[in-house]
Order: C-alpha cells, then structure tokens, then sequence
C-alpha cells in the first residue's frame, strides 16, 4: 500500500484516557522509509507524526502509547532510528541498573524510568523526588552511573 501522497486518518484510541480522537495528517511529508520504521518499531501509523529539523537533517518525531505506556521515537528520513524513548517498569529493568537505582535513590519517589535507545546505545533515565529535591539519574545499561543530578 502506497502512504506518500494521501492523507490518512487515524483512530487511535488513548490507552490513558478516555474515547477516541481522530488526527488527520499528511503522509507526503512522511518518507516511505520512515512510514516502514515506524509500522514496524509501533505495530501500525500512530496518530501523529511531526516533521522537524535537527542539526540539518530531516527528524520525524511520532509520540504515542504501547500497552498504557508512553513512547516517542525519532527516526530520520532515511528510516534509521536516532532514538526511541520509552517509559518502563522497574521490573523491566536489567538487575544491574536495579541495583544502581536502588543505591542511588534510596529513600525517594521514583517518578518516571525512561529506556532511551540512541544509535544502539541504551541508557535509563529515572526521575525521582526526596523531599522538595527533583533527581535525575542516567545509568548505562551495565549498571554504571552516566550522571546524577540534584534540583531544588
């Protein structure tokens, strides 16, 4: 099925949410290698793709949800993914960034865990909360601390 050219419309239904929406958008400014990236990463066209330009390449931006969970991908025009952004459990995470989490974080509210796939690379994002303090801490897929952040 040829997507360039026509415009699509796509019911998705909100897995954190209630009803449907009905997006319309364009897919003539989707390349066929992006729309094939996406399909197949998501399972289907999600129901919006955003056209942007990063560092002067073309980025298609698509932000939606997989089994109640949030994911955003950006994928350029060629098909390739620059990178996938995609909330998780702690249950899902390997023992060793559990472990890194647990050492790291204790005594706060985890907020959010994000598994973030740049060119291959995996990193997790969590952000947790002690007190009135925001901490973001980046640990690599082996259990190492990238970054630790403290906010007031």
């Amino acid at each position: 099925m040829d997507y360039l050219g026509r415009v699509c419309e796509i019911l998705f239904r909100l897995k954190k949410g209630q009803g449907a929406v009905v997006i319309f958008f364009n897919t003539s400014v989707v390349t066929r290698a992006a729309l094939d990236t996406i399909k197949r990463e998501l399972g289907e066209i999600p129901y919006g793709i955003h056209r942007k330009t990063r560092d002067n390449k073309v980025v298609y931006e698509v932000d939606t949800w997989i089994a109640g969970k949030h994911v955003e991908l950006n994928i350029f025009g060629d098909g390739k993914i620059r990178n996938r952004y995609e909330e998780v459990g702690l249950e899902a995470l390997p023992d060793a960034v559990r472990r890194t989490i647990r050492d790291n974080l204790q005594d706060t509210k985890i907020e959010e865990i994000e598994k973030i796939i740049t060119e291959g690379t995996i990193v997790y994002q969590v952000e947790a909360e002690r007190g009135k303090k925001d901490i973001t801490l980046k640990v690599a897929e082996d259990g190492k601390v990238i970054s630790k952040d403290e906010d007031d």
